[in-house]
């Protein structure tokens, strides 16, 4: 016996003799690790995901220094019907109220557009748009010269020369009626909408949309600043009621906070409550399960303090880890377990039992848990949190279940046996662990070579679909299928359906905003982008700045307008009394006013003005119309035709938004994608050096783990299962899990060479073996199936495909490999043993 087998031997006899010095030291560890693993956080919003140097990141906190932020909790007050006047007295009153919820940060509401009606209807021929003027500017000069040739006895005018001119100041007199409130139309200087049935209020916050607890503080303070303002106006039994709604960025982040913290919760339970299950199905031992429980506890915990270090607070793409390391890190406990309770029916004490387990699947467990812990880890060289966060959490994960095992396991058994000792009826138990590890044993030995040139086939078919699937783009570019769609997600979604029928993009948060250093540079970028859109290089729609809110073209339009003065006078002469009083009614003045960025009143001016006042340094960029805003490909493109746009110096102005966010995603995704595909192949491949010795043996247990995921890529591509930033973990991930059943079986394979022919060796490897990983492959089957359930779209794919992966490296470890080692070596007699030692075979 080896220096090392001799310590593990050791370790079994303390752990047997003193089980509570383990017992208290995990449960000391546990203690200390469980304030900071509760204050763990989740954080739901796709900023979380990105990497601190993605471009987007680095912008955001720009604009944030900046302008506070732009995040966007819309307030709709809404009722069944027309109530026009009671929301016109509420805006003015809640608005008043909003803004004194700065301390939970709140930085302006945007609910009227009254003081810039009054600003345009004051300066509302320098807001008269230019081709309009030159419009009436031409009909005039047409007119005036019908009017001298009617003077001529002898002309015949074929035409109605009066109607151009007449409709044109027809509906010059109708705009200024509006301006000054005389028609009938839409008066409110609030967000209503036409119907009358809905009242908007856009209030702009600092917080960030992945802190939870504080959106939920300054929704509960706009809920009792609603109640009491409703009280204040004697109108809180006005009939019909009227009902208060959230929409904006802020209430879309808080409903899929809310959907994956509460499926956080349900996945854990349920993969725990059927690990167990299972657990006491196959051991059909009570211990099973509370020695498991106990087992897990102190390394959950440890997990998740170590990640409140590290990380800081889950995301999207790690916040189901704990259900998933219930159901992979539990395998290094299960083989364990499976070699325990084999010696223990065959009557060995149990004082020389724990001691032999130890020997017997040491290098069994490390070997399985370094794999699943190197695919883990293996993400953490790449950028991308959604990435690196789920590496880190995940192969810390495996780490500590695996330590457990060596450590605490084997000392909750020990008091176990104390307390009561184990009866186990050896004919039945074994029966049982020959039907699990039997099941696709029947089908390899009745037709080795046909099952081994199925899976092959099946192997290139799959080939063929994945290489077709990257053919053309397997992308998921439905960011809607990114999302929840719980109740509560769709309703915010309908809500804010709603205010876009009558609000511009931009007053829901909805634009790129760019803030550039100076104004001037701000008046360039818009006036560039202006001129790229025009000319057909720009994915959006109109260009927003404080410019915007000014007239343009004053001193071309100061000089018509004093042209049309003159031909006023002259027309005078041809017309009668009432059309001279129409004429003066529209005439023109003699000088425009020259603005200034100050007087655009404060209300419409507050989007572009920064904490410390500066006002005209902000861009907002509307989308295109008739395009969705879950549409990847065009929000890829929305944000790349604005960065590509550059100021004269050749610096590019910081952009915040939607589209960069997921643009910047994206390329996240397939540029570290590959990465840790190749280092976790990387890892996998030094695994195998390290668990065979001969090339043969290794590249049997490559292929088998090529097999199951290239069977994986096949079926996603039949379910048409597109790549998204978390299903794309599958493959690297697949790399260690997947590797494990393979190892585990072949090295089986080779001991029980020592002693049978390779049919007699590979039928005993998948009896005796077979059943531990089929075991392990449902414990990890049911800590990913769990994520099926999820409302969020993302997690549901990613759940699915790995529990695909668990399904397909279990069958090409059971079916293919048995199938081409029977087939490639007859019936022969057993190789004899060496002289050296047997090493214990693993479970």
């Amino acid at each position: 016996m080896t220096k090392f087998y001799r310590g593990l031997s050791r370790l079994g006899s303390i752990q047997v003799q003193h089980p509570w010095r383990f017992v208290l030291l995990f449960a000391v560890v546990t203690g200390l690790c469980a304030p900071l693993a509760a204050r763990m956080k989740l954080d739901a919003s796709f900023v979380a995901l990105l990497p601190e140097s993605a471009p987007a990141a680095r912008d955001l906190e720009a604009t944030r220094d900046r302008i506070g932020g732009t995040s966007t909790l819309m307030v709709i007050i809404s009722a069944p019907s027309d109530v026009r006047d009671r929301l016109e007295t509420l805006a003015p009153r809640l608005a008043e109220r909003l803004y004194a919820l700065g301390d939970l940060g709140v930085s302006r509401v945007d609910y009227s557009r009254g003081d810039y009606k009054e600003f345009v209807a004051k300066h509302r021929y320098a807001f008269l748009d230019l081709a309009k003027v030159k419009e009436i500017h031409e009909a005039l000069e047409e007119r005036i010269a019908s009017e001298k040739a009617k003077a001529n006895p002898l002309y015949v005018s074929l035409e109605d020369d009066d109607g151009k001119l007449d409709a044109l100041l027809e509906e010059l007199a109708q705009r200024n009626a509006e301006l000054d409130g005389e028609t009938d139309g839409d008066k409110s200087p609030y967000f209503i909408h036409p119907d009358g049935s809905l009242l908007v209020l856009f209030v702009r916050s600092e917080l960030a949309a992945g802190d939870a607890a504080s959106i939920d503080r300054l929704t509960t303070a706009v809920d009792v600043a609603f109640k009491e303002v409703q009280v204040e106006a004697g109108m809180a039994e006005a009939m019909p009621p009227l009902e208060l709604g959230f929409g904006g960025d802020l209430t879309s982040a808080r409903a899929e906070h809310t959907a994956l913290a509460g499926e956080l919760i349900m996945a854990s339970s349920i993969t725990l409550a059927l690990v167990l299950a299972l657990m006491l199905f196959y051991f059909r031992s009570l211990r099973v399960p509370v020695v498991l429980v106990l087992m897990l506890l102190p390394a959950l915990t440890a997990t998740f303090a170590l990640g409140t270090i590290t990380i800081g607070s889950l995301n999207i793409a790690s916040a189901f880890l704990a259900s998933i390391i219930i159901g992979n890190g539990i395998n290094p406990a299960l083989i364990w377990l499976s070699r325990y309770f084999e010696s223990r029916r065959e009557g060995r004490p149990f004082a020389d039992t724990v001691p032999e387990t130890h020997r017997a699947v040491f290098k069994a467990t490390f070997v399985a848990s370094l794999a699943a812990g190197l695919a883990y880890f293996a993400l953490t060289v790449t950028d991308f949190r959604g990435f690196r966060d789920f590496g880190i959490l995940g192969g810390t994960g495996i780490v500590l279940t695996w330590i457990a095992t060596v450590l605490l396991l084997p000392s909750l058994l020990a008091i176990s046996e104390r307390l009561a000792p184990m009866r186990i009826e050896k004919r039945q138990v074994k029966l049982r662990k020959n039907r699990f590890g039997r099941l696709t044993m029947p089908l390899v030995e009745r037709a080795p070579k046909t099952v081994g040139v199925v899976c092959a086939l099946l192997g290139f078919l799959s080939l063929g679909l994945a290489g077709y699937a990257m053919g053309h783009d397997p992308i998921e570019y439905d960011f809607s299928k990114l999302s929840s769609n719980q109740r509560a997600a769709t309703s915010v979604i309908l809500l804010n359906r709603r205010v876009s029928e009558f609000m511009p993009p931009t007053a829901a948060g909805n634009a790129i905003a760019l803030l550039t250093e100076t104004p001037e540079d701000a008046l360039y970028m818009q006036q560039t982008l202006d001129a790229a859109r025009d000319a057909g290089n720009g994915a959006y729609s109109r260009v927003n700045g404080i410019y915007s809110l000014l007239p343009r073209d004053v001193p071309e339009k100061e000089q018509l307008y004093r042209d049309i003065r003159d031909q006023l006078v002259t027309l005078r002469t041809y017309v009668d009394e009432d059309e001279q009083r129409r004429i003066d009614e529209l005439e023109p003045p003699e000088n425009l006013a020259r603005l200034e960025l100050s007087e655009v009143p404060l209300e419409v001016a507050r989007p572009f003005i920064e904490r410390d006042g500066t006002r005209g340094r902000i861009l907002y960029i509307e989308r295109s119309d008739d395009v969705s805003i879950w549409d990847g490909r065009y929000l890829i493109a929305w944000a790349n035709s604005i960065r590509a746009i550059a100021l004269p110096d050749g610096s590019r102005p910081p952009l915040a938004g939607r589209a960069p966010i997921f643009a910047d995603m994206l390329e996240s995704v397939w540029r570290d994608g590959p990465i840790a595909i190749l280092c976790s192949l990387g890892f996998t491949v030094l695994l195998l050096l390290f668990a065979f010795r001969r090339w043969s043996e290794r590249i049997v247990a490559l292929l088998t783990l090529l097999l199951g995921i290239v069977w994986l890529a096949g079926l996603m591509v039949i379910g048409r299962m597109r790549l998204n930033f978390l299903n794309f973990l599958a493959y690297p991930i697949t790399f260690g899990n997947g590797a494990d059943y393979g190892v585990n079986i072949l090295r089986r394979y080779v001991d029980e060479l020592k002693e049978a022919d390779p049919h007699d060796a590979i039928e005993r490897a998948i009896s005796r073996s077979g059943g531990a990983v089929l075991l392990c492959s449902l414990t990890t089957i049911i800590g990913y199936g769990a994520l099926a359930s999820s409302a969020n779209q993302a997690v549901r794919s990613f759940g699915i495909a790995m529990a695909l992966s668990e399904v397909t490296c279990f069958l090409a470890a059971a079916l293919a490999m048995p199938a081409w080692l029977i087939w490639r070596q007859p019936r022969s007699a057993p190789r004899p043993a060496k002289n050296a030692v047997e090493s214990p075979a693993p479970a």
